[in-house]
């Protein structure tokens, strides 16, 4: 039987965005902002190499090699949302009851949602 000794994968870090990793505490601000996220998963370990930052675990089973892809995906994402950001749009759809949708500055205000009286 041969085990793979270890799983090795590095996240570069683009210019002008800063990562930040204490205690599975990942941070990571750029012009757009700042996101943190504390990663949990006992057999992973994360570290910042000069401009990577580097995902390891040693005698890896299919699970830890799993949680690798996922915490190299979430790191990734934190690193597109504080340089590019995300931008979300939403369709409405209803099948019976007609909802009308309004936007007011930050408040969505959403009436008769599934025929309630009151607005949500």
């Amino acid at each position: 039987m041969v085990v793979a000794a270890a799983i090795r994968e590095e996240i570069e870090i683009p210019e002008g965005v800063e990562v930040i990793i204490e205690n599975n505490m990942v941070t990571v601000k750029g012009p757009n902002g700042e996101d943190s996220r504390k990663f949990t998963y006992p057999n992973v370990s994360i570290k910042k190499d000069e401009d990577n930052v580097v995902l390891e675990t040693a005698f890896p089973k299919k699970k830890d090699k799993a949680m690798i892809g996922t915490t190299k995906a979430h790191i990734n994402n934190m690193i597109t949302g504080v340089t590019d950001g995300f931008e979300y749009h939403m369709k409405i759809v209803f099948a019976h009851f007609p909802m009308t949708v309004k936007v007011e500055k930050d408040i969505v205000s959403i009436d008769n949602f599934l025929g309630e009286r009151h607005p949500r």
